[in-house]
């Protein structure tokens, strides 16, 4: 039987941000299950002006789950309503990742961007070695 966590963070910008990175380095191996998103206040869909949340390996080079605000993509996040994050078809799902591995989740704006206080719940599953 597999054990399972989860990692919380936080992201907090104002629209004119451009982008937001927090980095988390995994202590033990494990594969990441799903990521969900809730915004304190909603971000509304938008064609120009709007957030693409990312996971992301520690270099930036595999996107292995997204969201998009803009208009025609995912849309908007309704204030206090969960939404999970897609896996968008270029990666493995639930990606492994080593003890000691880093991934990052990233917040870019485009156009004006947009605000948001969006919690960030990252579901995982230890993944052991015999």
């Amino acid at each position: 039987m597999s054990e399972k966590f989860s990692i919380q963070l936080m992201l907090h910008s104002n629209a004119a941000d451009e982008a937001l990175e927090q980095f988390v380095t995994l202590q033990e191996r494990c594969a990441i299950s799903n990521v969900i998103l809730t915004d304190t206040t909603g971000i509304t869909a938008h064609s120009a002006n709007y957030r693409t949340i990312t996971l992301q390996n520690g270099a930036g080079s595999q996107t292995y789950y997204s969201w998009s605000t803009k208009t025609g993509d995912q849309g908007a996040l309704a204030a206090g309503t969960a939404a999970n994050m897609i896996d968008p078809g270029s990666a493995t799902s639930n990606p492994e990742f080593e003890a000691g591995a880093a991934f990052k989740i990233r917040s870019a704006a485009s156009g004006s961007g947009k605000s948001q206080q969006t919690s960030v719940t990252i579901e995982c599953e230890r993944l052991r070695k015999y």
